[in-house]
């Protein structure tokens, strides 16, 4: 069964894990108004923290979806 949470201090990044044979496979995402979701990225966790540079990697592609969708409107 998958398992999401909250990450602190993120601005709203989440993070979604699910078990694929014997790995556990991690995605970080966001809401992102309405019904929508946006999946940043995602990586198989091997070690037993999260790597610090793919949750720097997911924040910056937040920040840039929500960036861009501010120029749009």
């Amino acid at each position: 069964m998958p398992h999401g949470k909250a990450l602190k201090g993120t601005e709203g990044l989440r993070e979604l894990r699910i078990k694929f044979a014997s790995d556990i496979v991690r995605l970080f995402y966001f809401h992102h108004g309405g019904r929508v979701y946006v999946i940043t990225s995602g990586f198989v966790k091997k070690a037993g923290k999260t790597d610090p540079r793919e949750l720097r990697r997911a924040i910056r592609l937040m920040r840039d979806v929500r960036e861009i969708n501010d120029e749009d409107t």
